[in-house]
Order: C-alpha cells, then sequence, then structure tokens
C-alpha cells in the first residue's frame, strides 16, 4: 500500500518535473523573445533615426535642386535673350533684299526689341555694351532690307508700267481705264506685303530717330516713281483741256476738278502703301 502511494508521488513528482522544466523552457523563451525585442526596438529606433535623417537630408537637397532649377532656369531665361544674337545676324546677312519677306522676319525684328529693351536695363552685365551695339546692328540691317525691298519693288513696277504705257500721238490721252489700270490697280496689287514692312519701319522711327531716314528714302522713292509716271498724263490731260478765249472759267473748273480726283485718288493710293507720312504727302 505505501509503495503504491510512493508510486503516485513519484508519478505526481515526474509531471511536475516535466511541468517546471516546460515553464521554466517558456521562460527562457519569454526572456530571449524580450530580449529579441529590445534589440528590434533598438534597431527599430535606428532605423527610424536613420530615416527621419535620410527624409531631412531628402528634403534639403530637394529644396536646393529647386533652387539650383530655378537659377537655372533664370540663367537660361536671361541668357536667351543673347542667344538670340546669331540667328538674327545670320538672318539680316543672307544674300538679297527679299529676306525681309521670310515668315520668322518680323518676329525676329519683334525680339530683337526685346533683347535691346533688357540689355539697356541690364547694362551692368558683361559685355552688355557689346552686345547692345550688335542688337543695333541687326536692326539696322533689317530696316535697310526693309528700304532696299520697298525701293526695289516700286522701280521693278515702275518699268513695268512704263514699258506698258501705250505710245500717244500728239495731242492725244490716256483712256480712264488705261490710266486706273496702269497707275493704280498695278500698285495696290502690290501694297499690301510692302505696307507691312514699312509698319515695322514706321513703329520704330518713333522711339529710333535714326531710321527716320530710311524711311523718307521710302517716301523720297514712292513720290518720284508716282510723279514719273503722273505728271505727263497730268500735263497732257491739261493740255488737252486747252483754253479758249471764251472758255477760261470752265477750263479752271474742269482743271480744278480734274487735279482735285487726282489728289484724292493719289492720297487713298498713299495711304495703302504707308501709315504715317502726312507731312510728306
Amino acid at each position: 500500500m505505501e509503495r503504491d502511494q510512493e508510486d503516485v508521488y513519484r508519478n505526481y513528482l515526474a509531471v511536475v518535473v516535466l511541468y517546471k522544466e516546460a515553464c521554466n523552457g517558456f521562460l527562457k523563451q519569454i526572456e530571449e523573445t524580450s530580449e529579441c525585442f529590445t534589440g528590434l526596438e533598438g534597431h527599430y529606433e535606428f532605423v527610424e533615426e536613420k530615416t527621419r535623417a535620410l527624409q531631412f537630408a531628402c528634403e534639403k537637397l530637394l529644396q536646393e535642386q529647386t533652387t539650383l532649377q530655378t537659377l537655372a532656369d533664370q540663367m537660361a531665361s536671361k541668357l536667351s535673350y543673347f542667344h538670340q544674337l546669331e540667328a538674327a545676324t545670320r538672318l539680316v546677312n543672307t544674300p538679297g533684299d527679299d529676306v525681309c519677306l521670310r515668315p520668322e522676319f518680323a518676329p525676329m525684328l519683334a525680339k530683337l526689341d526685346e533683347c535691346l529693351d533688357y540689355v539697356q536695363q541690364n547694362i551692368r552685365y558683361r559685355d552688355s555694351e557689346l552686345y547692345q551695339m550688335r542688337f543695333r546692328q541687326c536692326m539696322t540691317r533689317g530696316m535697310t532690307l526693309i528700304k532696299m525691298h520697298f525701293i526695289t519693288k516700286l522701280r521693278a513696277l515702275s518699268a513695268e508700267v512704263a514699258s506698258k504705257k501705250p505710245v500717244l500721238a500728239k495731242g492725244e490721252t490716256l483712256k480712264q481705264a488705261t490710266v486706273t489700270a496702269l497707275f493704280y490697280v498695278k500698285f495696290k496689287a502690290i501694297a499690301p506685303p510692302l505696307r507691312a514692312l514699312i509698319a515695322e519701319l514706321e513703329k520704330r522711327c518713333v522711339s529710333h530717330k535714326e531710321y527716320n531716314s530710311l524711311l523718307n528714302d521710302c517716301y523720297n522713292c514712292y513720290f518720284s516713281v508716282r510723279q514719273q509716271h503722273l505728271s505727263s498724263m497730268i500735263i497732257s490731260m491739261i493740255q488737252d483741256m486747252g483754253p479758249s478765249q471764251q472758255d477760261k472759267l470752265k477750263f479752271a473748273r474742269s482743271g480744278l476738278a480734274y487735279l482735285t480726283s487726282v489728289c484724292m485718288e493719289e492720297y487713298a493710293l498713299f495711304y495703302n502703301f504707308f501709315n504715317t507720312g502726312e507731312e510728306e504727302l
């Protein structure tokens, strides 16, 4: 009996020892896990600190990049004015005066205006005076090309009109239809593109008086061509009206009416080519 009870106790003791060992194992695992968590917490704090440092560094780099990009854009914007010189020089030095008919010619003049304004406002920049001089040379060359093209076209048309004008017998005058076709219709036909070019010259004469001489050359050529074709016609027409002893008043009225109509037609034709020039007209 006592032996059986002793076996029971021994079995309980073995179970208790087994549970104790299991608990000790659990405690050891818990301790190891706790140490692992402590290590992980330390690593986490390290990583978190490094992440914050990396984030701060990235934000700083991004800010510096933005600052540098803004600076680069500003520099590129400022340098873009100076970069226009090469293209403008190449365009205005293209052989022939018909370069002013190219679609990029008028925008180039507008860009030169901007470049001149910019270097004048920033005269402290290095070589700004040199660039100002070269921009002005390009602009003057462009204005000269307009003048040369205008004069060339008018003289070519004048020669064409002269070649088509019929030879008249003494006392004979041109028919009105012929006068209109030769002296007005043909001139009006070439006026629109020339007027657009002359407008570029006219608007720059306001701030740069040195271009007035170029515009005056255009006026003088225009008036010379018109006078060349109209003077003989007007004289012939007036002579054809020749006053008799009894009709001097009628002659004066007819002559005045004729000259008035010519002046009105010339006035209208002039403004087909020019926007300014009222004093010269």
